[in-house]
Order: structure tokens, then C-alpha cells, then sequence
């Protein structure tokens, strides 16, 4: 939805800096929603903080439909981002919960093709709504959070009874280590960087295609999506027979490749290719590093891991969007897309000394 909300603030002649600042404050709702998502993740079980988190993601979609002043939009998003942020979270631990260890990969990348199918499809559907105006854009986005709650709990989670029991434990001090895996945290790190740059491409890639009056950005999100789903479909089982960054490397050259291309050429072959690129990118390291967090946890501990994992996401989001906006506003596009390759760069470098030769 960031793309729509971009699309919106332009509409009123605002500047880019305004979208960035608004995605932030939606990433910094997210990311402190991720402390006790995990931590009630572990203890209640997964279907109640899903539901949680949905009814917070309406409140937010009615907050932006029927807010008159377009400063409605923060509320709106901040409310979202805690529902995102617990939706996430729970709904990923309900997947590692009940996946075999030695398919783990496997059924990450499985898991991943509903993300990938939102990262792709939700930017689409999101450009469109914003075309029928501000109000249209959050009902329609408000209908999706309903239709989530009715499906969620239809769901059986077969993870739930375990949990309930660790809910019936005698209580004990609380500790940070309630919230966060310390083990995972070289993991978080490397995905901090990766989504710092990912959040270019979800945030901004529409409003340089309209900025520079390039056709073709519906083709820019369908080809990340096909090559989203074919990559998780075809190397989940590699995923689990091989070394991370045998994997991770080459995606990260791909994302950087994907920001150099529409950098040089303003044109709509260059910004297809961009999304094949940033299809690998994503496709490759998103479930990949998801697969690292899980197994450098603690057993029993999969809310509390994963909830680490997306803090390096939410801290990645959130100085993204601010950091790509101001640079779009003040530097222009092609210095944002350059330095959004460089981040990448430096995430090549680092995951030599953090990620294990193994993942």
C-alpha cells in the first residue's frame, strides 16, 4: 500500500519527503509492535494475535478512508503498521512451528509465495485504488483486513496446544529476553540493509515511473512476481542442502543490478528488468534469510526469533522511506538508486563475517 499512499500525497502537491515520513511512522508502529508479537506469539498461541493484528489493520484502513485532513494518513498508517507487524510475525511462527527442520527451507519458500504474491500484487492493486481517490484505496484495503479475520479463523493452528500450555506455566520475572533472540541478531543486521534498499523498490518505483513518464510499471511488479514465485518454488529444497551465501550473494547482486539499470536508462525495457531483478532479489533473499533466523534460534523460541528477524525489517522499512524520500527530493533518482545499490553493496561485504558457512 506505501505505493498508493505515494501516489496520494503527490496527487495533492505534496512532496515525496511527506510519503517517506508517513511509511516511517508506519515502520516504527510496526517495529515496537514487534516486541510483544513474538513474546505473545510463543505464549498464546498464533491465531489471536493474527486476529489482533487484523482488527488494528481496519481500524487504521476506516481511520484513512474517513479522515478529512491528509495529516489523517499518520494515525491511519501507525495503526496498520502494529496490525502488519503482529500479523507477520504470529503468522510466520504458525508456519515454523509445524514444518519438519530438514524441510525447513522447503516450507519457507512455499510460506514466501503469499509475500511474494503481496509484494508484487499489493503495489498493483494499491496504484489503482489510489487513481479512484483516497477513500476507495483504504475501504478497499479495509475489506482485505475483514476477509483476513473470517479466514483466520477458520484455520486450525496445530501449534496452538503447546503453545497453551506455556501460557499455563507459573508466571516469571520478564525479561528482554522474553522479546528478542539475542542469536539471531547478525541475521537481523543483514536484513536490516536488505530491506533498506527493498523499501526503494515497494516505496518509490511508481512515482519514478509517473516522475519520469516511463510506461510500464504494471510490467515492473508482474515480472517481480513471476520471478518472486519461481525462485521460491525451485530452490527452497536447495535452500536446505546448502551454504546461505551460496544463495544470498547472488541475490544481492541481482538487487543491486536492479537499481543500477533504471538509474542509467529512463525507459520501460530497463524498468522490466529491474523487476526481474528485483523478482531474484527478493524472491532469493527474504525467504533465505527468514530460514538463517529460524535455525540460529532456540527451540520453543520461533515468535521471539522471528519477531528479531523483522526488527531489522522494520528498522530497514522505516529509515528507508525516509532516508529514499529526502534523497529523491533533494539529490534526484539517480543518486537515490545509487546509493540504494551501494547499501547492497555493504550487505555483500558483511554477511562474509556474519552469516555462517553453513546459514
Amino acid at each position: 500500500m506505501h505505493n498508493g499512499v505515494a501516489l496520494v500525497v503527490e496527487k495533492e502537491g505534496l512532496p515525496a519527503s511527506l510519503s517517506g515520513t508517513i511509511i516511517l511512522a508506519f515502520s516504527l508502529a510496526a517495529l515496537a509492535a514487534r516486541f510483544p508479537a513474538g513474546s505473545c506469539t510463543d505464549r498464546y498461541g498464533s491465531k489471536p494475535v493474527i486476529i489482533a493484528g487484523c482488527i488494528a489493520a481496519v481500524a487504521g484502513t476506516t481511520f484513512g478512508a474517513f479522515g478529512g485532513s491528509i495529516l489523517f494518513l499518520f494515525p491511519s498508517r501507525i495503526l496498520m503498521g502494529i496490525g502488519f507487524s503482529l500479523i507477520v510475525t504470529a503468522a510466520t511462527a504458525a508456519v515454523a512451528d509445524v514444518i519438519p527442520a530438514n524441510r525447513m527451507g522447503e516450507g519457507i519458500g512455499y510460506q514466501g509465495l503469499a509475500f511474494a504474491a503481496a509484494f508484487a500484487l499489493g503495489p498493483m492493486i494499491a496504484i489503482k485504488a489510489a487513481g479512484y481517490g483516497r477513500l476507495f484505496l483504504f475501504l478497499l484495503f479495509g475489506l482485505m483486513g475483514i476477509l483476513c479475520i473470517v479466514l483466520t479463523m477458520l484455520v486450525r493452528f496445530k501449534a496452538q496446544k503447546a503453545e497453551a500450555k506455556a501460557a499455563d506455566k507459573p508466571a516469571h520475572k520478564i525479561s528482554l529476553r522474553d522479546f528478542i533472540e539475542p542469536k539471531v541478531f547478525p541475521a537481523a543486521l543483514i536484513t536490516l540493509l536488505l530491506m533498506l534498499a527493498m523499501s526503494f523498490y515497494f516505496s518509490f518505483m511508481s512515482l519514478y515511473a509517473q516522475v519520469n513518464d516511463i510506461s510500464g510499471i504494471n510490467l515492473f511488479f508482474i515480472a517481480a512476481a513471476v520471478m518472486m514465485v519461481s525462485i521460491r518454488m525451485s530452490l527452497g529444497r536447495a535452500f536446505d542442502r546448502k551454504p546461505a551465501r551460496l544463495f544470498l550473494i547472488p541475490g544481492l547482486l541481482c538487487g543491486m543490478a536492479g537499481f543500477i539499470l533504471p538509474a542509467v536508462f529512463a525507459a520501460t525495457w530497463a524498468l522490466v528488468v529491474s523487476g526481474v531483478m528485483y523478482g531474484i532479489f527478493c524472491g532469493i533473499c527474504q525467504p533465505l534469510m527468514t530460514l538463517v533466523c529460524i535455525r540460529n534460534s532456540d527451540g520453543g523460541r520461533n515468535g521471539a526469533a522471528i519477531a528479531t528477524y523483522y526488527i531489522g525489517c522494520d528498522i530497514g522499512v522505516a529509515s528507508g522511506s525516509f532516508l529514499w524520500g529526502w534523497a529523491i527530493d533533494s539529490l534526484g533518482f539517480f543518486a537515490a538508486f545509487m546509493m540504494a545499490a551501494f547499501v547492497l553493496f555493504t550487505d555483500i561485504i558483511l554477511s562474509f563475517f556474519l552469516i555462517k558457512s553453513r546459514g
